[in-house]
């Protein structure tokens, strides 16, 4: 049994209205959950379940597909998936809650459920999100390496301001010059 919950996350597209938590709007998460097509996934997921009219209703697409998005990205069992879905306010908001909770959305075997009623078309357009994610991720931390060493991040494939295509110029990687040829922690 699905209940049909079309449109109530309407308002989760300002993360700032996360239960009056003030979200980053740059990280990742938010960022790919405005991305999401939700709708045309939630109609892939529901074709997948049975039209039975008994027992307890499915959890929203959403949450059902974000966490196996999750899952997928950090490579996580599910229980681990589920520790970090119930200490994180980004997943939390990313799978549709509309508020924070200390407690699991759901438990582990319910992960094992989500997958099993994914057809492997959708599980693919999943893996798809899941390396957005990533990619998300490693853009900001270049933008962000660049910045804390006073640079301009280099476009893909392009150079920043000294000419070369990077900025670790120590053995280690924990250093970079700071355009005067000075090295700088960072």
């Amino acid at each position: 049994m699905y209940r049909n919950r079309r449109g109530q996350q309407s308002f989760l597209g300002d993360a700032r209205s996360f239960s009056g938590a003030k979200l980053d709007l740059e990280n990742e998460w938010v960022k790919l959950g405005s991305i999401i097509p939700w709708s045309a996934l939630e109609d892939e997921y529901v074709a997948s379940l049975s039209a039975a009219s008994v027992g307890s209703p499915a959890k929203p697409a959403r949450m059902a597909l974000g966490t196996l998005v999750i899952k997928k990205r950090y490579r996580f069992s599910d229980l681990d998936t589920l520790n970090e879905v119930q200490m994180n306010p980004y997943l939390q908001h990313f799978i549709g809650m509309t508020e924070f909770s200390h407690h699991a959305p759901f438990d582990a075997s319910s992960i094992t459920r989500f997958r099993q009623r994914v057809s492997p078309e959708l599980m693919k357009k999943l893996d798809g999100y899941a390396k957005m994610a990533k990619q998300l991720r490693s853009a900001k931390w270049e933008a962000k390496s660049h910045q804390a060493a006073g640079r301009r991040a280099p476009k893909r494939g392009g150079k920043d301001d000294d000419g070369d295509a990077g900025d670790i110029n120590s053995r280690d990687g924990e250093y970079a010059e700071d355009g005067g040829g000075q090295q700088q922690l960072f």
